[in-house]
C-alpha cells in the first residue's frame, strides 16, 4: 500500500498545478491551498499534509513516514532536504508531537538539511534553518535503559540556525536567537535574544535590535 500510494503521488506530478492540487486534496485527504506549490519531491508514508497560502516545497526533497507535515502561510522547504521519522518507533504511542513537522508562517528550511521528526519538530514563525547540512535529531539510544527514546525539538520565533548546526533530541531554542555555524545544541537554551555558539552551544552575546528580528513578512531574500 505504501508503494502504491507513493507511486500515485508521483503520477500527480505530471499534471499542471491546479489539477495536481485538486487531486492531492481529493484523493489523499491533504489540505493544500491553491496558492501553495510543491515541486518534484518524494512523499513516502506521509499521512497528513497541510500547506497554507503561498507555502512552498522545492524540488528533490524526500519526506518519509511523517504523521503530519504542516507549513504555515508564506513558509518554505527548499530543495534536496531529507525529512523523515522512524516508522517502527511511531508504532508506540508517545503523544501528539510524534512524527510531526510544523513550520510556522514566514519561516524557511533552506537546502540540504536532515530533519529527524520522530519526536516532533516545531519551527516558530519568522525563523530560518539557513545555510546547508544542519541536522535535527529527535530520537536516540538511551544506554541506561538500552532502548530507543524520542523527544521533541522546538525552535522559537525569529530564530536563525546557521550551517552545520547539530540539534540533539529534547532541545529547545528560545525566541530571537541565532545559532552560530558548526554549533551543537544539546538541551534547553534559556536566554532569548542571544547569539549561541560552540560545542555545546552557550550564550556568546546579546543580539540587540537587528532588522532580522523585527521583520513583518516573508523569508529573507537576496
Amino acid at each position: 500500500m505504501r508503494k502504491l500510494r507513493a507511486a500515485a503521488l508521483m503520477i500527480t506530478a505530471l499534471f499542471p498545478w491546479p489539477v495536481r492540487c485538486t487531486l492531492l486534496n481529493a484523493l489523499f485527504g491533504w489540505q493544500v491551498d491553491r496558492s501553495a506549490r510543491i515541486g518534484w519531491s518524494l512523499f513516502v508514508g506521509v499521512r497528513r499534509v497541510r500547506l497554507g497560502p503561498r507555502a512552498r516545497i522545492g524540488h528533490f526533497t524526500v519526506f518519509r513516514d511523517l504523521n503530519h507535515l504542516e507549513l504555515g502561510a508564506d513558509s518554505s522547504i527548499d530543495q534536496w532536504n531529507w525529512i523523515t521519522a522512524a516508522r517502527e518507533l511511531l508504532a508506540v504511542p508517545e503523544g501528539d508531537e510524534a512524527g510531526v513537522l510544523m513550520i510556522g508562517e514566514h519561516s524557511a528550511v533552506t537546502s540540504r538539511h536532515y530533519l529527524d521528526c520522530t519526536g516532533g519538530v516545531t519551527v516558530g514563525t519568522f525563523s530560518t534553518v539557513a545555510g546547508v547540512r544542519s541536522t535535527i535529531l529527535t530520537h536516540q539510544i538511551d544506554m541506561s535503559q538500552s532502548r530507543q527514546v524520542w523527544r521533541p525539538v522546538r525552535i522559537g520565533r525569529y530564530c536563525y540556525i546557521g550551517s552545520d548546526v547539530r540539534i540533539a533530541p529534547g532541545s529547545s531554542i528560545p525566541d530571537r536567537c541565532a545559532i552560530a555555524m558548526g554549533s551543537v545544541v544539546a538541551g534547553i537554551l534559556e536566554e532569548p535574544g542571544m547569539l549561541y555558539g560552540g560545542v555545546p552551544a552557550r550564550p556568546i552575546k546579546e543580539l540587540g535590535k537587528a532588522a532580522y528580528f523585527s521583520r513583518k513578512k516573508g523569508r529573507v531574500q537576496p
